[in-house]
């Protein structure tokens, strides 16, 4: 064997050189391959969400939009459909200023908030929400959402008071009155 490698030696350490040049390649693709890829999660993370959604709050519903990303979110677009439409739905996201304008700059964490119903509602609709906006390299997001709200009609949107301080309050509001309807002696 030490003779032969010693015959051979040109064709041993071009064999050697060759695997070492082949491992330095395969290296270099993996680690391109993991730098693009942890490029993409950072992209995927820091970046701006915007999403529509409704909360109750005293009985009354409001509309939301707020981005829940890690960056700040520009030119927000939102179109709204509704089904079934409701009589006074359209009249309703015509005079929103933020769906008729859009929003020019959102900051994360932040949010804007309307009116959309009163406690007498006794009908809603399906809303589709598709929202556009980018991000401060122009990056264009889309994001689609569709929120049943007859469900919401069953909702306790009155939970509020059903609240342990408020019950712990009523509680005390009623003997304090029933102490005020005590005969003074």
């Amino acid at each position: 064997m030490i003779q032969w490698l010693n015959t051979n030696t040109g064709s041993v350490m071009a064999g050697l050189t060759l695997a070492y040049v082949i491992c330095t390649l395969l290296m270099c693709v993996f680690a391109w391959r993991a730098n693009r890829t942890a490029l993409d999660m950072h992209a995927a993370v820091y970046r701006p969400v915007v999403v529509c959604d409704f909360f109750t709050q005293h009985s009354v519903m409001y509309f939301r939009i707020r981005n829940v990303g890690m960056r700040h979110a520009e030119n927000v677009r939102i179109s709204v459909t509704e089904t079934p439409p409701l009589k006074d739905s359209e009249d309703k996201w015509s005079r929103n200023s933020v769906v008729v304008n859009g929003i020019s700059f959102l900051s994360p964490g932040s949010e804007i908030v309307t009116l959309y119903s009163l406690p007498q509602q006794s009908e809603l609709a399906t809303v589709c929400f598709v929202i556009t906006y980018c991000d401060g390299q122009k990056r264009q997001f889309t994001e689609t959402s569709v929120i049943n709200l007859q469900a919401w009609l069953h909702e306790d949107l009155g939970r509020e008071n059903n609240d342990p301080v408020v019950q712990k309050l009523e509680k005390i509001a009623g003997a304090l009155s029933k102490m005020g309807k005590m005969p003074q002696s």
